[in-house]
């Protein structure tokens, strides 16, 4: 009789053993897949960014972003926030494409410095999305185009604002 408990504990004892294990090969699966997705998406947004800065430098009236979905085109500074990826390096205008946001405030200044990518411009920004005002716009249906006044400042509109 004690040996039959002393084998069902010891295979208990396995079983519990075994699904840890399991559960942290799950663990690192998902961790090695979400942490491989973020650069995927890091690097897609900085070639939509390529994409916008290279239309405004070569004057064009617009331009298609097709990545990375969910994402927002954002502009600053914006009542005197500015993400810490551009005001470190002292740029007084920069543009940015953030995956955390959908409002332009210190809030987002410090997401958008945790997953996004930034670079400078000369000249005073401003992205509109809805509404007519400085707000981010949304890469959701893809491509989005996006229309490019650039004259004294240069203006970002979604197509259709």
């Amino acid at each position: 009789m004690k040996k039959n408990g002393f084998l069902l504990a010891e295979n208990v004892l396995k079983m519990v053993i075994a699904l840890i294990c399991i559960g942290f090969l799950i663990y690192l699966l998902f961790s090695l897949y979400y942490g491989n997705q973020k650069a995927k998406q890091l690097e897609q947004a900085k070639a939509s960014l390529d994409i916008i800065v290279k239309a405004i430098n070569s004057g064009d009236s617009s331009a298609l972003i097709y990545n990375p979905s969910n994402w927002f085109i954002e502009s600053w500074p914006y009542e005197g926030t500015m993400p810490k990826s551009c005001s470190s390096f002292g740029w007084e205008n920069c543009i940015c494409v953030c995956g955390t946001t959908s409002s332009i405030n210190q809030r987002a200044a410090d997401k958008c410095d945790d997953s996004g990518v930034c670079m400078n411009q000369e000249k005073e920004i401003i992205v509109m999305g809805v509404g007519g005002k400085q707000s981010p716009i949304r890469i959701d249906d893809t491509p989005v185009t996006v229309n490019i006044d650039n004259k004294e400042r240069i203006i970002i509109k979604e197509n259709g604002n």
